[in-house]
Order: C-alpha cells, then structure tokens, then sequence
C-alpha cells in the first residue's frame, strides 16, 4: 500500500483531495490538520508522499515543506494552495517542494503529479536501498585539466558517501 499524508485544515479541502486520488486502490490516507500533527505523524508512520495546503495552523505549508527536506529528504511533497501565485511556486520549490498545485487546477494535475513522484521517489529509495550495500567501489576519473568539471566530481562523491552514512 502507498500511504500518502495529507495536511490541510479544511475538511472539504481534504474529502476534495482524497475523493480526487482514491479510484486508485493502492493508496492508503492518514490526515493531519497542521504542520505540528504532520511531524508526529510521519515519526511515527513514514508516508510516501506528502500533499500540504500553504495555510496550515501552527506552520506554514511552506514551513513544513523545509522541515522536511532537512529530516526526510526522501518523501516528496506538493505545496497546494487556493492562494496560488508564480511567487509561492517558486518558493516552494526553492524550499525543496517537488511539485506545487494550485487547488483550482487539482481535479486536472494533482493525481497526475502524485502518480509521477511516487514513480521517481521510489526510484531514489530503491536507489539508495541499492548503494547502501555497496561494500567497495573504485572509480578513476581523468579531467584533463578541465576545472568546470570539479564541482560535478564533487557532488558525485558527496552522493555517493552520503548512501554510504559516511556524509552529508
């Protein structure tokens, strides 16, 4: 089963967003009505996606949205709101959100959109899954002088140490 968290503090906003995603049988719902009780939630019971309304009691949907890039950086998020603009957008996504989706526009892209990250934020797990066995790993790289290339090398690494726990 695919559990997906939804925060929102309208009940009507909440039968909206599940009535749009339960015709797919895999999906199992937990609800928080704000960023508080969806902290405590995804201690307790990691979700594999979560969708978080922008005004939320306690902590903005956005304040939530970087809480968990630092904590669970795994768990995809979409930033909704009824009080969309380009600017909270783009904020969102800045803060670490994987996708934003306007209210007005969800009965078209929000399952659509939720579909998609479950696929990729399976991908990265299993990913990860994968490279967290790797017990060696030998690479030789010749940049030919190319400086442009350095900061690619050193991501490359930093990833692969990170899936190692060996860093950031």
């Amino acid at each position: 089963m695919t559990t997906i968290l939804i925060v929102d503090d309208s009940e009507v906003d909440l039968r909206i967003t599940t009535g749009l995603l339960e015709t797919n049988q895999d999906y199992e719902f937990r609800v928080a009505t704000n960023g508080t009780e969806a902290l405590v939630r995804i201690d307790s019971e990691l979700p594999d996606i979560v969708l978080t309304d922008l005004m939320i009691p306690e902590m903005d949907g956005l304040e939530l949205v970087s809480k968990l890039r630092e904590e669970y950086p795994l768990i995809p998020v979409i930033l909704m709101t009824g009080m969309g603009n380009e600017e909270i957008a783009a904020e969102a996504l800045q803060r670490g959100a994987a996708s934003y989706v306007p209210k007005r526009l969800s009965n078209r892209y929000l399952a659509r959109t939720v579909g998609r990250l479950l696929d990729a934020a399976r991908e990265r797990r299993s990913r990860a899954k994968l490279l967290g066995t790797m017990r060696n790993n030998q690479c030789v790289f010749s940049l030919a002088n190319d400086i442009e290339l350095v900061p690619t090398l050193v991501g490359y690494f930093q990833e692969g140490m990170s899936h190692l726990g060996l860093g950031g």
